[in-house]
């Protein structure tokens, strides 16, 4: 195999991946959804130093399903602490926390 077929079909490969990634990092907001419609991921992590932190990840459809990105007076509390909503820049990938 030559390399400008081998760079080609690499070209093609990494273009088609790359829009397979990002069509599977959809979001929508929070205000489309009803509540009873969202998947939560809940998580507690303690660290080493004694911190103690809230996770939460929402999706639409299940654990593969549609991010959310929460809008208005949405939140995520844990202890009556509010999340706070981080956004993976790159991927999309949308996650709240917060020390608890």
């Amino acid at each position: 195999m030559n390399k400008s077929v081998f760079y080609s079909t690499f070209t093609i490969i990494t273009i088609v991946f790359s829009l397979n990634f990002i069509g599977a990092c959809s979001t929508t907001e929070s205000e489309n959804i009803k509540t009873s419609g969202i998947w939560v991921h809940y998580k507690i992590v303690e660290n080493t130093d004694g911190d103690i932190y809230a996770y939460a990840v929402l999706r639409v459809g299940g654990s593969t399903g549609t991010m959310v990105d929460l809008v208005g007076d949405d939140s995520v509390e844990c202890n009556e602490v509010k999340l706070t909503e981080y956004v993976e820049l790159i991927t999309g990938y949308r996650w709240n926390r917060a020390e608890v």
